[in-house]
């Protein structure tokens, strides 16, 4: 339903950066669904073009993040997560805990709990955030060894989720990452 949602939008006569943002988000839908994106992620860049604002050029890393996650890329995903992080204030809690899975998944302990530091020298708060942060610091702690602080952690991650009616595969995930599922 998004990407039709989104293929209607575009439909109509939106303003370029508008567009680009867009498309940005059906890009990303198309990529974990596993279908072509070089094309789409293209036409974002283009669209971009050469606007200097760092929040607008976040627009592209961003992207590039997400995609190179989806298509398992995962040094790639953390290092165009980061530096989206750092050009974008309004973006960066979100990227912070990209980079984290990244990490994670790459079995970087070190490179996660940098990636927690950046996501705490934001200020960011919230339920979403705190989730955030108790999966990342269960998934550290599987990978350090300490499982029953990794599981009781990584549950407790779960039922917060739940709480906000979000199901959240990407905790399952990590889990699975550190050999916890």
């Amino acid at each position: 339903w998004a990407a039709a949602a989104v293929h209607e939008e575009l439909a109509g006569d939106i303003a370029r950066l508008d567009r680009a943002e867009i498309l940005a988000g059906l890009t990303q839908i198309a990529a974990f669904r596993g279908e072509p994106t070089a094309a789409l992620r293209d036409e974002v860049a283009d669209l971009i073009g050469d606007v200097d604002d760092p929040m607008v050029r976040a627009t592209v890393t961003s992207l590039d993040a997400m995609l190179a996650l989806a298509s398992g890329s995962l040094a790639d995903a953390r290092r165009e997560a980061r530096s989206t992080a750092q050009h974008s204030a309004l973006n960066a809690p979100n990227f912070f805990l990209v980079a984290a899975r990244a990490s994670v998944w790459l079995r970087d302990v070190d490179g996660a709990r940098q990636d927690l530091a950046g996501l705490e020298a934001t200020g960011a708060r919230g339920m979403a955030m705190e989730i955030g942060r108790l999966v990342t610091h269960a998934a550290i702690a599987g990978l350090e060894g300490r499982t029953d602080e990794a599981l009781a952690s990584f549950r407790e991650g779960m039922k917060g989720w739940k709480s906000l009616g979000v199901d959240r595969k990407s905790t399952r995930l990590n889990s699975s990452h550190v050999a916890l599922s």
